[in-house]
């Protein structure tokens, strides 16, 4: 059998992983443990990118216990997150934020590309499908604290959205928090210092807010 550390190998490791990934009692093991169709969908995608990285598939003895048990983590991790609010149409909420990313050409290994376009699906998927729960959760800075709120929200869907084509700097993100809200961003009256203050914490409330859903191992795969 060819090494999964040379490119054939690798190429075999990722068939066999995607054909344990599409099992349909692997996939019926994900819905019962999840209790929910969109959170053990969300689990298989996690566990399917999650096993592909491993640094070293050689040590796996058996892949398909192993992707099982990296589901089964993947799915209780999801389970903590608060109940998803209903979205009529994912898909063209999702589709509005990526503006054509995803037609991007590719510039990694496949492999490394489709885990990448996965985790960001599913991140969107999650913050859209919670939307209403994080924009409670956002503190309220200006004189329209919902407004805000939801601003920090929807910045935080664009930054995941634009991270698939090289991702968003501070200056796009000030131009969009100006752009969105010039009553409390480029407020007649408000001085430099104050203004930038202004803008670093709300950069700062759309970093934590990623941090929430953004685990520490998709930060430093």
């Amino acid at each position: 059998m060819p090494s999964p550390t040379n490119p054939t190998g690798r190429e075999a490791f990722l068939r066999d992983l995607e054909t344990i990934w599409d099992d349909p009692r692997i996939r019926r093991l994900a819905r019962l443990r999840a209790g929910d169709p969109e959170i053990a969908e969300d689990a298989l995608q996690e566990a399917f990118c999650a096993v592909a990285r491993y640094g070293d598939p050689e040590k796996i003895e058996d892949l398909r216990k192993y992707f099982c048990r990296v589901l089964i983590n993947q799915i209780n991790r999801l389970l903590r997150l608060p109940a998803p609010a209903l979205v009529d149409n994912f898909e063209n909420v999702a589709d509005a934020c990526q503006d054509n990313t995803w037609g991007q050409p590719l510039h990694e290994p496949f492999d490394k590309t489709l885990c990448t376009h996965l985790l960001v699906r599913t991140r969107l998927r999650r913050l859209v499908a919670h939307r209403a729960y994080f924009i409670r959760e956002m503190p309220g800075r200006s004189h329209d604290p919902s407004r805000y709120r939801a601003l920090i929200v929807t910045l935080a869907e664009r930054i995941l959205a634009a991270s698939v084509s090289g991702g968003m700097g501070n200056a796009d993100v000030n131009s969009a928090l100006r752009a969105e809200y010039p009553e409390w961003f480029n407020e007649l009256g408000c001085g430099t210092a104050n203004a930038h203050q202004r803008f670093k914490r709300a950069r700062e409330d759309v970093r934590d807010l990623l941090q929430l859903i953004i685990s520490r191992e998709d930060l430093y795969s």
